[in-house]
């Protein structure tokens, strides 16, 4: 991740399932693509997987923090505070 803008890469070997369901390759395409864009709230669901490193997940969730610390949105204020928790939890 480049400060906040999430990256993924996306092959038809991409084997990284979706959140909610293990069958379902949303990174898989038949064509290589590279797919860029902002980060939002939402993000914080693939901040603190198990699959990368305790030093990867703390600089995601640090990156996290520092893009959404300062709202006043109540919605983003939640996800900042789980992204402080886990945070707080691996640290």
């Amino acid at each position: 991740m480049l400060h906040s803008r999430p990256a993924s890469v996306c092959t038809q070997y991409n084997n990284s399932p979706g959140l909610r369901s293990a069958s379902f390759f949303p990174l898989r395409t038949p064509a290589p693509a590279l797919a860029i864009r902002h980060m939002v709230p939402t993000d914080i669901a693939f901040m603190n997987l198990d699959s990368y490193s305790v030093e990867r997940r703390k600089r995601f969730l640090s990156s996290f923090i520092g893009v959404f610390g300062g709202t006043t949105v109540a919605s983003e204020q939640s996800a900042v505070e789980t992204a402080r928790a886990a945070l707080a939890k691996i640290a």
